[in-house]
């Protein structure tokens, strides 16, 4: 059964990566429409060591991030180029997330230990009639935004929130992409 449970956390939170992915924005490039000059933000690979995960994580061998086998948690990370949190927090509409078969729960404001803010959005969705929380996290800066994705089932909520906060506060900005994308 905690196999399964684990497959099926591993296989909602691949979904959920790229469900939360935007369309086009895995490409870096300048745009000109008309007089119009905008950038399309990218995403790329992050070094997961600017992350403490919680006691019990793993790095993934599926994803760039870290798991826990034991409670069927992951935390998936990535590097948004070109646009700040402030800007992606217009595109977490209500719409988004019913696009998503997800819940809306909250959103609320964060900040790193060393001052970097960013904001959290928590939303709920049920799997195979297993309810699952998935935190969805931008911390940034003016161009860079870290993006960081957080999916367990939400029978270990009292176990694991206080732990993944303390995750969260721990993230460090220094932005270095990982040493497999150079």
């Amino acid at each position: 059964m905690n196999m399964k449970l684990t497959l099926l956390v591993v296989s909602s939170v691949l979904l959920g990566y790229s469900s939360f992915s935007q369309n086009d924005s895995t490409r870096q490039n300048n745009s000109q429409t008309e007089d119009t000059i905008y950038v399309v933000p990218s995403q790329e690979k992050i070094d997961i060591a600017i992350l403490t995960p919680p006691e019990g994580f793993v790095v993934s061998e599926s994803f760039n991030g870290y798991i826990d086998y034991q409670n069927s948690t992951a935390i998936i990370m990535s590097l948004l180029t070109d646009v700040n949190y402030i800007k992606l927090d217009e595109g977490m509409t209500d719409e988004f997330f019913k696009a998503n078969k997800l819940t809306f729960i909250s959103r609320e404001k964060v900040k790193t230990n060393e001052g970097v803010t960013g904001l959290k959005y928590t939303s709920s969705f049920i799997l195979e009639d297993t309810e699952f929380i998935r935190q969805v996290i931008y911390i940034g800066k003016l161009t860079n935004t870290i993006w960081i994705n957080i999916t367990y089932p939400k029978k270990v909520q009292e176990l694991m929130e206080q732990e993944l906060v303390k995750s969260i506060a721990s993230v460090k900005f220094n932005i270095q992409k990982d040493e497999e994308t150079k």
